[in-house]
């Protein structure tokens, strides 16, 4: 459930589909069932498209600057001038809300973690969270989040519930949450101030 827990379960129906027109009714019976709901939507390709567009005006934009166009609230001051006439430090000025780059329902998602360590057995760190097991086999790593825009949509909209599931996936050092998978490519490492791809920026996300 995006953004909860399940805290109790009334009821459970298990939903199976084999031909195309199972399929179309198993979409349908899912919305009834679901509505009125939202489902929250992958957007990087918003993501991508915009910063690509922030790179063509400004080679030394950055993905940050492209994710915080969606996720924070921004204002710009609208000068109160005559034509022609120049604004001022004294000039009065109305406050209005930048909109997003896309329109829509857009938020900002954690879609996963980023290695930034090689892997650990049990035995290399000490204070390990740990199983109530005691798991002494699994191997540790450190990572960072991935953050990515996502976007609630109603169910209404929908036409396939398998584009509607998040699936795991995780490649080398990328564990991810993602409705899309596609084979991650690493790429090398740049310096910050170098402008990267989108692709190795968020991973294909």
């Amino acid at each position: 459930m995006a953004g909860g827990s399940v805290l109790s379960i009334g009821r459970v129906d298990f939903l199976s589909a084999s031909t195309q027109e199972q399929i179309e009714n198993l979409n349908r019976r899912v919305r009834r069932l679901t509505m009125p709901g939202f489902v929250l939507q992958d957007r990087s390709d918003y993501l991508k498209q915009h910063y690509e567009n922030l790179l063509a005006e400004n080679p030394d934009a950055e993905l940050l600057d492209a994710w915080l166009d969606f996720s924070a609230l921004k204002y710009h001051a609208v000068p109160k001038i005559k034509e022609d006439e120049q604004p001022s430090e004294q000039t009065d000025a109305d406050w209005e809300q930048v909109p997003k780059p896309f329109k829509g329902w857009l938020v900002p998602v954690m879609t996963g973690y980023k290695a930034i360590s090689e892997r650990y057995t049990t035995d290399e760190i000490g204070d390990l969270r740990v199983s109530k097991d005691d798991d002494t086999v699994t191997a540790c790593r450190f990572v960072e989040a991935v953050h990515s825009i996502g976007e609630w949509k109603g169910l209404h909209r929908e036409k396939d519930i398998s584009q509607m599931i998040w699936k795991y996936h995780f490649e080398d050092d990328w564990y991810l949450c993602a409705q899309q998978i596609e084979p991650l490519q690493e790429e090398p490492m740049k310096t910050q101030n170098q402008p990267q791809s989108f692709e190795n920026a968020i991973a294909h996300l």
